[in-house]
Parts: C-alpha cells; sequence; structure tokens
C-alpha cells in the first residue's frame, strides 16, 4: 500500500473495465501508443482511439485493465505522449485539430483539464513530453517547414516557446506605413530566437506581452 490514492488520474470520467488481457485493452486503440509505468508497479497507458479521441488505459500488477476517454471525437491527431509526475498527477501532450498542440494533465481524483500549447498550423508530429524535478514540463514537436519546437512551464505559470532548429518562423504577420506606403512584415518573439538568430527584413521583433 502506497500514500498514493488508488485512484487514477482522472477518475471522474466514467471508467469501463476490460476482461485483464491485452487483447481488451488493445480493442479500439488505433495509433502508436506511450507508456508510463509507476514504482507501485501501476501501468499507464495514453492511445488514440476511435474516431481521434484520446484514451487513457491503466492497471495494476495482476488487476484487469480499464479506460477512460480524456478527449472526445475530433481532438487527437497524433500518437500522445505521457509522464506522470511522483505525486501522481498526469500529463499528456498530443497534436491537436488543425495542426494544433494540446496539453492535458489531471490529479489522482480529479476531472481532466487541458490547454492549448500552439494554435492552427504549428505542429506537424507526435509530441514528446517530460516533466523535471521541479514541475516544469518540457514539450518538443516538428513544427512548419520541418523546425523543430520546444514549449515549457513551470507549476502555475503561463507557457513559453523557442525555435530548437530549422528556418525561423515568424508568430504572425503584420502590415505597417513606411514611407508613403503599407508594407507587410513578419513578427518574431524575442524569446523565441536564439543566440546569433538572423531574420530577414522587413519585421519587427516583440516582447511577449506585445
Amino acid at each position: 500500500m502506497t500514500g498514493r490514492s488508488p485512484e487514477p488520474p482522472g477518475n471522474r470520467w466514467a471508467a469501463v473495465p476490460h476482461n485483464g488481457s491485452w487483447k481488451g485493452f488493445l480493442k479500439g486503440a488505433n495509433v502508436a501508443s506511450s507508456i508510463f509505468v509507476r514504482p507501485d508497479g501501476e501501468a499507464d497507458i495514453v492511445a488514440r482511439g476511435p474516431g481521434n479521441t484520446l484514451m487513457y488505459h491503466w492497471a495494476t500488477p495482476g488487476s484487469p485493465w480499464r479506460n477512460t476517454q480524456v478527449a472526445g471525437t475530433g481532438t487527437t491527431f497524433s500518437a500522445p505522449s505521457l509522464f506522470v509526475r511522483p505525486g501522481g498527477e498526469a500529463g499528456i501532450a498530443a497534436q491537436g485539430p488543425d495542426f494544433s498542440l494540446m496539453y492535458y494533465w489531471a490529479m489522482p481524483g480529479s476531472g481532466w483539464r487541458s490547454t492549448q500549447l500552439a494554435g492552427p498550423g504549428t505542429t506537424y508530429s507526435a509530441p514528446s513530453v517530460f516533466i523535471r524535478p521541479d514541475g516544469r514540463a518540457d514539450v518538443v514537436a516538428r513544427g512548419p517547414d520541418f523546425s523543430l519546437a520546444h514549449y515549457w512551464a513551470a507549476p502555475g505559470s503561463a507557457w513559453h516557446t523557442a525555435q530548437v532548429a530549422g528556418p525561423l518562423i515568424p508568430a504572425r504577420a503584420t502590415r505597417f506605413f513606411s514611407h508613403g506606403a503599407w508594407r507587410e512584415a513578419n513578427v518574431f518573439l524575442r524569446e523565441a530566437l536564439q543566440v546569433g538568430a538572423e531574420v530577414e527584413g522587413p519585421a519587427l521583433v516583440i516582447e511577449p506581452h506585445q
């Protein structure tokens, strides 16, 4: 018996017991999954389910598999990535609709919550997630034009992003008036630029609050 709650993350969702076999677990899973095994032996698995749902499966040694739906139809378009914190909180990253990036989390005995890390047209691969001992979460995924994007957040803080590799991708486009005419310019977030990065003008480099 451990001090962790026996309830899995997100148990407010209706949990459906399987017949205890891998056959029962695999029914309906239609994409590669991610697994995490806790110190007490419980195995936690996330997978993209039928209709692009997001499914969570778990079982303790000698017990049948159970599952719960984390996110509904049309929410998940990649193999999800899972990491479980020492306190039992589970974090899941997955590609969402329109090539967005989604993050889901739940404490034992609590419902699942979600946030969008990056909007449409930002994510073109299955992401990978890792949570550090101090609680900071790190997510990486392929961005536009085969770039590599890194997202991170400390507990209770906003998410930040930086481009790790590949061509620089602007945060957005804008127009400005100069020398008697309106001109197009790309907008880059300063925190997303690596030391020595070069951008082609005209361009604006702004702080996150601008």
